[in-house]
């Protein structure tokens, strides 16, 4: 055993990609508790101090979030630019990065880093989350409407998305595709019946035009039968 552990440093096999993405995410959620803010500095700041390797990448992490949620958009922005640079395979950082960017105001530049961003990681997920809803704050929905209604038909397009577009679209000002899509959302979610509501909403939306309404109709009819067959098959159930 001794052996085989001191092959293994001499070898320095890097830590593996789910080791770091879950020492990360443990991180975020330290950074998200209800501590006090000053307690959680603190915590992170003496993790940068006495970790090492990918653990102590995580503790700096951690304390970028920590500040970013403190209001110190200076500090959190540059060191997520740092380990953005210095690890330019790991998404969150990226992430990271761009959402400190787009806090501390400068939406130009966290739109930039996003787009930086798509070019490398164009099927992540938590990056097209994170990139639309901060277009959706920094007042431009329609931009999000654009970037993650293509999606849609496609395996990114799952609850999350279908919920962020309908944001999307209320934010713009059109609430009756808002109800559409969060019909659907309701739809994979398992609620027909609320999804059942939410294209009733919609279809007595006023100013909808002669599309919409076919189209909301249409899907109405097919969700309308779906919810029964769930209310049929609840039924047959045996208790």
């Amino acid at each position: 055993m001794a052996e085989a552990e001191s092959r293994a440093e001499q070898l320095h096999v890097p830590p593996r990609k789910d080791s770091r993405s879950f020492a990360l995410m443990r991180a975020r959620l330290k950074s998200m508790q209800g501590d006090g803010t000053d307690s959680l500095l603190a915590y992170f700041k003496a993790g940068v101090q006495a970790d090492k390797g990918w653990d102590q990448v995580a503790m700096r992490y951690g304390l970028a979030l920590t500040e970013q949620r403190v209001g110190d958009h200076a500090d959190a922005t540059a060191a997520m630019r740092d380990l953005a640079a210095k690890y330019d395979d790991v998404t969150a950082f990226r992430i990271g990065l761009a959402d400190a960017e787009m806090q501390s105001g400068d939406a130009g530049a966290a739109i930039s880093t996003y787009r930086a961003a798509m070019r490398l990681f164009p099927d992540s997920t938590p990056l097209l989350l994170s990139y639309g809803g901060d277009l959706i704050n920094a007042g431009k929905p329609q931009d999000a409407v654009d970037l993650l209604t293509p999606l849609l038909p496609t395996q990114l397009g799952g609850p999350d998305v279908l919920r962020l577009v309908a944001k999307a679209y209320d934010k713009s000002g059109n609430s009756a595709d808002s109800h559409y899509y969060m019909s659907e959302y309701y739809l994979v979610t398992g609620l027909p019946a609320a999804a059942v509501d939410q294209l009733r909403i919609a279809l007595a939306t006023p100013g909808i035009n002669s599309v919409q309404q076919q189209r909301y109709r249409a899907r109405l009819h097919r969700v309308e039968e779906e919810a029964k067959e769930a209310r049929r098959e609840q039924r047959d159930q045996p208790p």
